[in-house]
């Protein structure tokens, strides 16, 4: 019954996929832990991460949790993200603890020159930004079950216009002890509640994953496929090995003309957990690293 439950709702989010208009790509969050494994692994993020990239994540991390990263892109491009997520038991209804979370992503593009015909001479340069609020419940309603929704807030900013639109995240994940699997499924922006006529809704995020633990845990091997609007679909693939506090992982991205190999580490020192990642660029673009820090409450 459980195993049904879980693949109405995967096949359920995965039906919400349509050509969109869309905010910029960058409006949609992202973690090193997760990118360096070729973010195979984004729908089965826990803790504070899974604020940015899959709610339900929340109750299967088990602990109070802070998250900041920062990126630094191709093309001068630079990300921030920062969440927590914290139980609040004295909300419990029966079984269920509830889980909350909030975060904040923001993409700055830095200048650009600007020209309003074929000139070969600029006119100047502009600014472009994006900026992402988001609001987090979750719970497991049963053992290895869990559920999460979310609601985010998007600003798109190119020169002197401005756009923004709200939209609505859900998610779920499914874990197996025998077999060791982890089954996760998300959508960021599965709904758009509100934008601006200008931006139209924003791009769905919708991602199916499947996680394979062997070697005692040890081995983490990875593969997903995502759907971003309109686009063709992508397929992820990720390894993680853990040697006592040190993660290493690598992965590769499929379908994307801007995406390829990654590749990262992770070291745990107590409460504190710190992950780096690169990631190659097709199209001449470059690399992109980004490094994160997890703080255990």
């Amino acid at each position: 019954m459980h195993r049904c439950v879980f693949l109405l709702l995967t096949l359920s989010l995965f039906d919400t996929v349509r050509a969109d208009d869309a905010l910029p790509l960058f409006a949609l969050p992202d973690y090193p832990e997760i990118t360096a494994g070729g973010s195979a692994v984004a729908p089965l993020a826990t803790g504070a991460v899974a604020v940015l990239l899959n709610p339900a994540g929340m109750s299967a991390g088990g602990h109070s949790e802070i998250a900041l990263s920062m990126g630094f892109l191709y093309q001068d491009i630079r990300r921030h993200t920062g969440a927590v997520a914290v139980p609040l038991p004295s909300a419990r209804v029966g079984d269920l603890v509830p889980w909350v979370g909030l975060s904040v992503s923001s993409v700055s593009y830095g200048s650009m020159e600007r020209r309003t015909g074929p000139s070969t001479t600029p006119e100047g340069t502009y600014g472009a930004g994006d900026i992402r609020l988001g609001a987090a419940l979750a719970s497991s309603p049963f053992d290895g079950f869990h559920l999460g929704i979310g609601v985010s807030w998007s600003e798109a900013q190119i020169s002197d216009i401005t756009g923004s639109a709200t939209a609505l995240d859900a998610g779920a994940v499914y874990s197996l002890s025998s077999p060791a699997l982890d089954f996760g499924a998300s959508c960021i922006n599965l709904a758009t509640l509100h934008s601006d006529e200008r931006l139209g809704d924003l791009a769905r995020a919708v991602q199916g994953t499947m996680r394979w633990k062997t070697f005692r845990g040890r081995v983490r091997i990875a593969a997903g496929v995502r759907l971003i609007g309109d686009d063709d679909p992508e397929v992820l693939s990720g390894v993680e090995y853990a040697i006592g506090d040190l993660a290493l992982r690598a992965g590769r991205i499929f379908g994307h003309d801007t995406a390829g190999f990654t590749a990262g580490v992770g070291a745990t020192v107590r409460d504190l957990n710190i992950a780096y990642s690169f990631e190659e660029h097709g199209l001449d673009l470059g690399s992109s690293h980004r490094v994160g820090l997890t703080w255990r409450l």
